[in-house]
């Protein structure tokens, strides 16, 4: 992860619907999440 955001680029990962596994993606550093889950992974989503 840490090469990849050196080099400039940015990280999307898709198609997470699990909260935890968001939970855990998010603390490993990406960017983006795509999901069809929006209801449980959305603007109000804490991890």
């Amino acid at each position: 992860m840490q090469e990849i955001k050196a080099a400039g680029l940015r990280i999307l990962v898709y198609t997470v619907n699990q909260p935890q596994r968001a939970a855990e993606l998010l603390r490993w550093g990406v960017d983006c999440i795509c999901t069809d889950r929006i209801d449980d992974i959305g603007p109000h989503f804490q991890f």
